[in-house]
């Protein structure tokens, strides 16, 4: 490694942040894990420990709970020391920061810290004009500017029960189908309306017969009611692992700003995207070819069926070619 790691005690890595920003943070991680192989800790959310971090190479993974959603910025600062202290190094890759912050840098002490705020040794630059992914990386950067962003920017490791799951899933599926995977709900302001997700389903799956939709998502849309309703099969409810894995294996994308947007863009699965408050540049797709439906004025009522089905007609002719991925052999 070129750059210049601490050598002896512990290195920690701290991260928390939205669902899709976890996917998001998966390079730099891997690549702190590449700076200090065997022993990286990583104090991490408890409700997302496993699903996407289980696979880490990192010595210890320690889960903390953190506040409801009206102060998500807030932990217990000095039962996440009592895990990791004391600490040689440690990284922040969290976009925010607040008190709780603060008081666990006073009680780990540690020799260099890095972070996006003037509370680190380090502090780097929050450039919004950047990909968060890329924005993430920066932090392992700081220690080894050789590493590049592309040797780490491997799909999320999900466990095996999940992959088991979708794979019954895909099971029922003729393999002859291509799957189109959906995913139409997230935040208020970052929906489309789900009158117009049936409108486009039902004239994209009139004109690719070849393909079949599974919606996925935690809110039951009812986007099967359309005239290709028998094309469109329901997965809402799934545990979020399964929702993932079933991304991963799929032949298009089609959705909004979210974590299964961002997984399949880490699985180079071909996407569609609508975008309304939050900006492509910042959060669309990273890695696979990728159409982005962006709305007027921060606001996604303003994209129409037809630029939609026109995008998908579009990313499917040119990247869904030839054999089915199964039929590939790109099976879970």
């Amino acid at each position: 490694m070129s750059g210049g790691r601490a050598t002896g005690g512990r290195a920690v890595a701290f991260f928390d942040n939205g669902i899709g920003d976890h996917v998001l943070t998966l390079p730099a991680l891997r690549a702190l894990c590449a700076c200090f192989p065997g022993e990286l800790e990583l104090l991490c959310n408890e409700r997302f420990a496993e699903t996407f971090f289980g696979g880490l190479p990192v010595r210890a993974l320690h889960p903390l709970r953190f506040g409801a959603a009206g102060d998500r910025l807030g932990f217990d600062a000095e039962a996440a020391a009592a895990k990791v202290a004391p600490a040689e190094v440690f990284i922040s890759l969290n976009p925010w920061h607040s008190a709780a912050v603060d008081e666990l840098l006073e009680l780990l002490k540690p020799r260099r810290s890095i972070g996006f705020f003037a509370a680190f040794g380090e502090e780097l630059p929050r450039d919004f004009t950047m990909h968060t992914a890329d924005l993430a990386f920066t932090a392992p950067r700081a220690l080894d500017p050789g590493l590049r962003f592309e040797e780490f920017a491997a799909p999320p490791e999900l466990t095996a029960a999940s992959r088991r799951a979708a794979r019954a899933i895909l099971d029922e599926i003729p393999s002859d189908r291509r799957v189109l995977i959906v995913h139409a709900d997230t935040k208020p302001e970052k929906t489309w309306p789900a009158e117009r997700f049936i409108a486009a389903l039902d004239a994209f799956l009139e004109r690719r017969p070849d393909f079949v939709a599974l919606v996925l998502g935690r809110a039951r849309l009812a986007l099967d009611s359309g005239r290709r309703g028998e094309a469109v099969v329901a997965c809402e409810g799934l545990p979020l692992g399964v929702s993932l894995a079933l991304a991963a294996e799929a032949d298009l994308f089609f959705g909004v700003d979210s974590c299964v947007l961002h997984a399949a863009d880490f699985c180079r699965i071909p996407c569609v995207a609508v975008f309304g408050p939050t900006e492509p540049h910042e959060f669309g797709c990273r890695l696979a070819p990728a159409h982005h439906l962006t709305g007027e004025r921060g606001m996604t009522q303003s994209i129409s069926v037809a630029d939609a089905v026109t995008a998908l007609e579009a990313i499917a002719s040119a990247w869904c070619r030839g054999a089915p991925r199964r039929l590939d052999g790109a099976m879970l």
